[in-house]
């Protein structure tokens, strides 16, 4: 009976709550949390023994996972750092070429590489968000949603085929920012790619009974309802 009831603790209650505070990142203490059972030399001691060995197995795995994770997160945010800081140069060296140039054509040119380069910044701004730490820009005050918007679409390559519509007057906390940037610009992004060229994407903002609601809207060939149905349960 005392070998269940503390089985059954360190498998449902304690073990789960140590593998948890593994992954996040948590020092633990695995002596103090998942103790090892001792019931003596017989079989019922056998069988703690084998339940500690399970224990220590699980705990090793999550141990295991983490520092892989935590590798993989360094590897990543090494390099979307160092892509950060080529394309911040890139971004000041093109400024500097569109203030000098006076040629219509070359300085259209100029800005279509600029957006490029815009881009990528976006995409090396993700790398360092899926590796778990914040991007490079960042912002203290609240933002107005209609210059969000325009940051948003100045992200974009077919920025010329996007038009703001009506965008009622809000603010969004600086710290969130960046994140509604980015992924504003993913989905407006998507809308001028899969939509004919001649056409245009608007977007549109108001205030709604749960807060504020942004729509992007095109002319493309739409999903279907399945394909509809996967991406909200995905999301």
């Amino acid at each position: 009976s005392g070998v269940r009831t503390a089985a059954l603790e360190l498998a449902e209650q304690r073990l789960p709550e140590v593998v948890t505070r593994l992954r996040r990142g948590e020092q633990v203490d695995v002596g103090r949390e998942a103790p090892p059972l001792e019931y003596g030399d017989d079989e019922i001691g056998q069988v703690g023994r084998a339940f500690n060995e399970v224990q220590r197995t699980a705990i090793r795995a999550a141990v295991d996972e983490v520092s892989l994770r935590r590798g993989l997160n360094e590897v990543f945010l090494n390099i979307a750092r160092r892509s950060q800081s080529l394309v911040h140069r890139q971004l000041a060296l093109l400024d500097r070429m569109e203030r000098g140039t006076e040629d219509p054509d070359e300085l259209a040119e100029l800005f279509q590489v600029d957006h490029l380069a815009t881009r990528l910044r976006r995409h090396a701004e993700d790398l360092v968000i899926l590796a778990g730490a914040a991007p490079g820009r960042g912002w203290r005050n609240p933002v107005a949603v209609v210059d969000l918007v325009r940051g948003a679409i100045s992200e974009v390559e077919a920025y010329d085929r996007v038009v703001i519509v009506d965008v009622q007057r809000a603010g969004v906390l600086g710290r969130a920012v960046g994140d509604v940037i980015h992924l504003l610009a993913e989905l407006v992004e998507n809308a001028t790619a899969f939509s004919p060229p001649a056409t245009r994407v608007s977007v549109n903002g108001q205030r709604v009974a749960n807060g504020y609601a942004l729509e992007v809207t095109d002319r493309g060939l739409g999903m279907s309802d399945a394909a509809l149905a996967e991406a909200k349960r995905r999301l």
